[in-house]
């Protein structure tokens, strides 16, 4: 019996190739490092302001209101401080490692390790201070827990794809819960029916966005109530919308679209961009595997990440000396004006 007999998510074809039916794991690493990546990145320019005892709101009173199980940096104080990296140090390196983790998971890079190191670290960071609104961390934690679950590469056997397919439908759960309890949770108040909710929003100066949606709001009062209305139908209506596979691609756009209304209107481009891989991964892998395929030919690339990663890793002496011949050879090239 073939895989693609046994598989619940059949195989779909690209530029005349079949992409794999489990690649949504490979995007979801990849997507959810882009994005944590890009954040961690624009983070660094303040990032004495942002955690560390010197912050604004410095680590050590933000561990004081996290759980007590919460891990944080400062558990790993007195052991960081052996190594002289004490205060202010020990939280960059960190954040250091955490970067530096992020790129790896951006390169497949023993994805099963990788996912569970960047997953780890982003919880003691977290712990240490929350820097971002609208639930952002909390979404890239459960990005990120997917992450250590998800298959590292391209399946192989019945059983293998079976634990993959449930995974992802876990996954697929999760997501369903997450908008139906929020959609409920807006429409038990009365500023996501007359619209309210997003004229505070976009009022904010904290969430001005690309857009400047207060003058069009302000001449047509009844798109406020247009988009606060839409948000409840797309939210609550999630499960009957998107798990039916017929009208799957149509309101994953459209949720994909209000995401992306988030980010242009309401300046939330992590938490848009996080929603939507998960929706992306849980629902439309397949689509956009190929969609990529048809526009570059990367469903060839894609694949080819997959097989790497069920492959053994160099080791860490050999990749050295590769990196050391390299680095030497380009020194010699460079000395002789080639």
């Amino acid at each position: 019996m073939s895989l693609e007999a046994i598989s619940p998510f059949p195989a779909v074809e690209a530029r005349g190739t079949r992409v794999s039916p489990v690649s949504w794991a490979f995007l979801l690493r990849s997507g959810l490092g882009y994005v944590l990546l890009f954040q961690s990145l624009g983070m660094w320019l303040n990032l004495r302001e942002i955690m560390g005892p010197d912050g604004i709101v410095p680590s050590s009173l933000a561990e004081l209101v996290e759980p007590w199980w919460q891990p944080r940096v400062g558990w790993f104080a007195t052991l960081l401080a052996h190594a002289g990296l004490e205060g202010q140090k020990a939280y960059i390196f960190c954040f250091a490692l955490y970067t530096i983790l992020l790129v790896l998971l951006v390169l497949n890079f023993r994805p099963k390790l990788t996912s569970l190191l960047v997953f780890a670290l982003h919880l003691v960071i977290l712990g240490s201070n929350r820097f971002s609104i609208y639930g952002i961390d909390i979404f890239a934690s459960v990005g990120l827990f997917y992450c250590v679950l998800a298959p590292a590469g391209l399946p192989e056997g019945s059983n293998t794809i079976w634990r993959s397919s449930l995974v992802q439908r876990l996954l697929q759960f999760h997501m369903v819960v997450v908008y139906v309890t929020s959609g409920l949770a807006k429409s038990l108040g009365s500023q996501w029916w007359n619209g309210e909710a997003i004229w505070l929003a976009v009022g904010m100066p904290a969430l001005r966005g690309v857009v400047d949606a207060r003058p069009l709001v302000s001449a047509f009062p009844a798109l406020a109530r247009l988009a606060g209305f839409s948000v409840l139908i797309l939210e609550i209506a999630y499960p009957l919308f998107m798990l039916p596979k017929v009208t799957r691609r149509v309101w994953l756009p459209l949720i994909i679209a209000m995401h992306l209304g988030f980010g242009l209107f309401l300046n939330l481009w992590s938490f848009a961009l996080i929603m939507i891989v998960l929706n992306i991964c849980a629902f439309g892998s397949q689509y956009a595997t190929c969609l990529l395929g048809r526009l570059s030919g990367w469903d060839s690339a894609l694949q080819l990440a997959e097989k790497q990663a069920r492959k053994p890793s160099l080791q860490i002496g050999q990749a050295s000396q590769e990196c050391a011949s390299f680095l030497r050879n380009t020194v010699l090239r460079l000395a002789n004006g080639n």
